[in-house]
C-alpha cells in the first residue's frame, strides 16, 4: 500500500548479498527492522556510507547467509536478489535462508535465467558492450532456470511461486516485468503449508 506511511513496521528485514544497491535504507525507512550483508567490504561499505548519509537505521554486516544462521538470527522477510549467479553453493545457501526464516516469512529472490537471450544480454551486452559489470563477474554456467530454482528451495520443503519475468528498458534505465522469464526474473519463496 503505497499509502501505508510504514508498512513493514516491527517486521524483521534482511538484504543478502546488498552490494551497493539502496534498497535497504529504502525499506528501513518503510517501517523495516533491516539488517544487510555482503562478503564484498567495498560494495558494503559503499551502501552503509550512502545509508549514513540518508539517515537510513540499517545494520550493515561483512559475513555470508551461512554465518548469520550460527549467530542464531532469524527474520520475517529475505531478500535474495541477483545472489544466485555468485553463490558457490547454491543449495547451501537456499539452507541458510530456511534457517534464517521466521515461520510465515517471505523470501524474495532473483536471478538470470539460463538461456540464450540471458546468456546475450549478461555475457555480451552487459559485461563486453556496455560494461556495466566486469568481464566474467557473473559465470553463466550459475545461472539458474525457474524450475531449477523451485527444485533448490523444494530440497528445503520450501514452495517458490510468483514468478515474474523482467527485463530492462534501455530508454528509461529501470527493470519491467514482464510475462517472459526468458531473460531475468523474479519470485518469492516460503514454507510449504
Amino acid at each position: 500500500d503505497k499509502f501505508e506511511p510504514a508498512p513493514l513496521l516491527n517486521l524483521r528485514l534482511l538484504d543478502i548479498g546488498c552490494g551497493h544497491n539502496h534498497l535497504a535504507e529504502e525499506l528501513a525507512f518503510r517501517g523495516a527492522d533491516c539488517t544487510a550483508v555482503d562478503i564484498n567490504s567495498d560494495a558494503l561499505h559503499q551502501a552503509e556510507r550512502s545509508a549514513a548519509l540518508k539517515g537510513a537505521p540499517v545494520e550493515f554486516l561483512e559475513m555470508s547467509a551461512e554465518d548469520l544462521v550460527r549467530d542464531n538470527r532469524t527474520y520475517d522477510i529475505i531478500l535474495c536478489l541477483d545472489v544466485f549467479e555468485h553463490a558457490p553453493d547454491p543449495k547451501r545457501l537456499v539452507w541458510a535462508m530456511n534457517k534464517l526464516l521466521n515461520p510465515g516469512g517471505l523470501i524474495v529472490f532473483s536471478a538470470p535465467n539460463r538461456g540464450l537471450w540471458s546468456w546475450f544480454w549478461h555475457k555480451v551486452l552487459v559485461e563486453r558492450l556496455f560494461k556495466w559489470q566486469p568481464v566474467g563477474s557473473q559465470p553463466y554456467s550459475r545461472f539458474v532456470t525457474p524450475a531449477r530454482m523451485a527444485a533448490l528451495f523444494a530440497t528445503q520443503k520450501m514452495e517458490a511461486g510468483n514468478i515474474v519475468g523482467m527485463r530492462f528498458s534501455l530508454r528509461r534505465s529501470v527493470w519491467k516485468k514482464t510475462p517472459s522469464p526468458h531473460l531475468h526474473y523474479l519470485g518469492t519463496a516460503k514454507r510449504k503449508g
